[in-house]
């Protein structure tokens, strides 16, 4: 039995109260261990920020750049790139195009063009 999970979960909202791409698929297994774990892998992250010293306005400018992914990359390519796996050079290159015209619509929005 599959089930939809929220990729940005807001505590009180129900599943169907997000778009659609706001949602994934997980397979009953998955959904399990989401759910058992996720509360615990949620703590070690703010944990690891705080041990390496992030202060208020750094956690606010991480969780940023991850709710403004520019379309087109995933969350796993984003945790490729913090994990080390792959450069930002080569996500930037991967990407460029993307990338290009996300921040040509940030930095246009407020200029009325």
């Amino acid at each position: 039995m599959a089930g939809d999970s929220a990729k940005k979960k807001t505590y009180g909202n129900d599943p169907w109260d997000y778009p659609q791409e706001a949602l994934r698929t997980l397979c009953e297994d998955c959904h399990e261990e989401e759910y058992l774990f996720r509360a615990e892998s949620e703590k070690e992250i703010l944990q690891a920020l705080k041990m390496k010293g992030f202060d208020l306005c750094q956690v606010y400018e991480l969780a940023k750049c991850v709710f403004n992914l520019p379309p087109g990359v995933s969350p796993e390519e984003f945790v490729s790139v913090i994990s080390g796996y792959v450069s930002w050079e080569e996500v930037r290159d991967s990407f460029k195009s993307v990338l290009s015209a996300y921040c040509d619509q940030e930095n246009t929005k407020g200029t009325g063009e």
